[in-house]
This record gives structure tokens, sequence and C-alpha cells, in this order.
């Protein structure tokens, strides 16, 4: 059983119970998740197959918790997907080199070789980075179409970012958070 087929949620679950009833006990709860329906729409929005929707699920995840954010984060990643560009998410440097709980990723922190490099390989990561919650499947799925390429938290701190469709837009929000983070202190 793949990381990517568990629905996180509450399982209940018999002390005596198999292995093999709990993975049918998996298996339901993520073919209950994913309907025909479903399925199309994810497959309609993002022309990506389940576990890459997944995949990038678990990243937008591990970028903003506020719902419509996610929607346009996905949008930016789909966008970098669909011109082959490098994803450069920073999610995916903190699972490479294991940076629980970090604040702040720094140029040496894009130097590790991992297929989760997202700096530095094209393309979705080999798998999921987290358990994705089952609204931000929803998010991915519903994901904002719109060009832009790059995104930035806002300097406020707030969870929030600012979407740039230019590397030069991005380039003036990036150096704002930049400088936001350096004055309160964050390393």
């Amino acid at each position: 059983m793949c990381f990517a087929t568990i629905i996180p949620q509450v399982y209940e679950i018999s002390w005596a119970t198999s292995l093999p009833d709990l993975i049918n006990e998996l298996r339901k709860t993520y073919n209950t998740f994913w309907t025909k329906e479903r399925l199309a729409k994810a497959k309609k929005n993002t022309k990506l197959s389940i576990g890459e929707v997944i995949t990038l699920a678990s990243i937008v995840q591990n970028e903003s918790y506020i719902p419509e954010e996610q929607q346009k984060i996905a949008g930016v990643y789909l966008n970098r997907l669909n011109k082959g560009m490098l994803l450069q998410a920073d999610p995916t440097l903190v699972f490479a080199n294991k940076l629980w709980g970090v604040q702040r990723i720094y140029d040496k922190d894009k130097d590790i070789d991992s297929p989760y490099n997202t700096y530095k390989y094209k393309g979705l990561p080999p798998g999921p980075i987290c358990l994705v919650k089952t609204q931000v499947l929803l998010q991915v799925i519903d994901l904002t179409k719109h060009k832009y390429l790059f995104f930035c938290a806002k300097p406020e701190l707030n969870g929030y970012s600012d979407f740039s469709e230019t590397y030069e837009q991005h380039t003036k929000y990036a150096k704002a958070y930049q400088k936001a983070m350096n004055k309160k202190g964050i390393k």
C-alpha cells in the first residue's frame, strides 16, 4: 500500500484487526473519496494522474493553510509544470533536507541531491511529502486558473501570498518578505 493511498481521518480499528483487514479499510476509504466524478474532475482540471494530484496537494498543503491560497498556489505549480519550469517548492526542500520545524530556507538547502529537490529536478517529486488532508485535495482539484508563475509570502507574514506573472515582480515581493523575516529575527 502506497503512502498516497491513505486518506487521513479517524479510523476505528480493533487491536485484533488483521493487516489485510486494515488495508481493505484504507482502500475502501480511498475509493469512497475518489468517486468517478471526482476522478474525472481532477483529470479535467489538472491533466495529472491521481498520484500526481496527491503529490501536488502535499506540497500545496505545506505552503498554505488558507483554502483560497491553496487553490491559487496549485494553479502556480500547474502553470510551472505545463511550461516545463522547475517547481522550486520550498516544502520539498524541507522534506529532502529533513528540516522539520524550520521557518526559513537558505541557498545551501537547495544543494541537496534528492529527487525531492524541486530546485534541481523538473516535474513533481516521486511521491507526496506528507499525508494530505481531503480538504486540500479538494482545493487542488478545484485549483484557480490564472497566469501566475510565482508567489511569495506577504511581508505581513499572515499566511497570504503575493502572486506574480513575472520574475521581476516576484523578486520585489521576495525582497519585501525577506526584509520582514530579518526584521522579526526569523532565522
